[in-house]
């Protein structure tokens, strides 16, 4: 009896050993595969979702792009008459400009003795009188600020009286 004990006891390690030996790889080709079919399916699933949204989006029908075209332009600056009546005066040496600038923030230059000068309403930055025009015929905001330029309206209600 003591033989087949022994034999048995030979046999079991040897085994164990071969299983252990074979269930690391199992383990990891099974894994790898439960990540292939998680990412197969995301796939499908994005591709999916990417198609039903180019679906739902709105295409531009020839009519649409017709109609379009018939619209006038949309004003990109502010309007001519505005940009008439933004404050204008003469720089000086001994002119004080607000925020203390000698410098126009469009250009970069330096005010120079008599150039003409314009303070944007309501944020009071001054510029060229040129410079600001140019830049106003395009758009409506203060370079420096980005705030809207706009007259108060007590200063259209005095031009309008004179």
């Amino acid at each position: 009896m003591d033989d087949i004990y022994a034999s048995e006891h030979r046999f079991i390690p040897e085994d164990a050993s071969r299983l252990r030996y074979y269930s690391v790889p199992i383990f990891i080709v099974a894994i790898m595969f439960g990540f292939g079919i998680i990412l197969c399916i995301c796939t499908i699933l994005h591709s999916r979702l990417r198609r039903r949204q180019a679906l739902a989006a709105p295409v531009a029908t020839q009519m649409d792009v017709e109609m379009q075209a018939m619209l006038p332009p949309r004003p990109l600056g502010i309007d001519p008459h505005v940009l008439e009546r933004i404050p204008e005066f003469d720089f000086h040496s001994g002119t004080e400009v607000p925020y203390g600038t000698d410098r126009c923030a469009w250009c970069l230059d330096d005010f120079v003795e008599g150039e003409r000068l314009s303070s944007l309403p309501p944020c009071r930055h001054v510029f060229h009188m040129h410079c600001i025009h140019h830049y106003l015929s395009r758009a409506t905001t203060c370079p420096s600020c980005r705030g809207v330029v706009s007259l108060p309206d007590s200063f259209e209600d005095k031009e309008d009286s004179s």
